[in-house]
């Protein structure tokens, strides 16, 4: 089966295509890619039989790579780091998934039913009806927090502020403790809603729990402590006070 395999994370990619290959020693990976724009050529070009599609990536989502084509006459196969909850999205529509980490079972599953053609193209008005779903359920105060050994759900509410570390994100909790996630600051950033702002290249912060704003260039948060506001990131912190 020819196939391509869509996702933001290098080591992802490597891992299910090892994975993969280990189901099918038949299977061709036609090409790996790490964004929605090389997606939708390499598809062009290589015409897949199926593609394994990350839903969340920089530069555009799953949906808005789908939503390119007037038809789709490839199977998808979903791959994502959502919480329960938005899964059942997935299974009330019968759409193919697997979620991060990767169950090898689940994997193998899926990916036979595909092969075995028992699976069947997906339309636009399918891609829309899900995107509409989780987007609903995005909004809600959960989050899910992607990291090496699993998913971690919190509240939204109990999160203080994001920082990036070493090419990872660092999520400090409002207790100050804290996880790290595998995914960079960018992925929160545009997956976030207005309860979160972009103050640093470093630093993403819940408003919620800033208590000052100095125009020299820092705010002070509830817990007293000082973070500074880049330039670049200034006119963000203007607009919420409305300075």
């Amino acid at each position: 089966m020819n196939v391509i395999i869509i996702d933001d994370e290098s080591h992802a990619r490597e891992n299910l295509k090892k994975r993969l290959q280990k189901i099918d020693s038949e299977i061709c990976i036609l090409d790996m890619v790490s964004n929605v724009s090389d997606a939708y050529i390499s598809i062009m070009n290589h015409e897949p039989e199926l593609i394994f599609l990350d839903i969340e990536m920089p530069g555009g989502d799953g949906f808005s790579l789908l939503a390119m084509f007037k038809s789709i006459n490839f199977d998808v196969i979903f791959v994502t780091a959502y919480s329960e909850y938005a899964l059942k999205a997935f299974e009330m529509m019968a759409i193919g998934y697997i979620t991060k980490p990767i169950d090898n079972e689940l994997l193998t599953k899926v990916y036979r039913k595909v092969k075995s053609n028992s699976s069947k193209f997906i339309d636009q008005q399918l891609i829309s009806d899900l995107s509409n779903k989780i987007n609903v359920l995005s909004k809600s105060k959960r989050m899910s927090i992607p990291s090496d050994k699993g998913v971690d759900i919190i509240e939204e509410d109990d999160v203080m502020m994001l920082l990036a570390s070493d090419g990872y994100t660092k999520i400090i909790m409002k207790n100050e403790s804290f996880i790290f996630s595998s995914k960079r600051l960018k992925y929160f950033e545009d997956s976030m809603n207005d309860s979160f702002v972009r103050m640093h290249r470093s630093t993403i912060v819940n408003t919620s729990y800033i208590q000052k704003y100095h125009k020299v260039g820092f705010i002070v948060l509830k817990n007293g402590q000082e973070l500074p506001v880049g330039r670049k990131y200034k006119r963000n912190i203007q607009d919420l006070f409305g300075v």
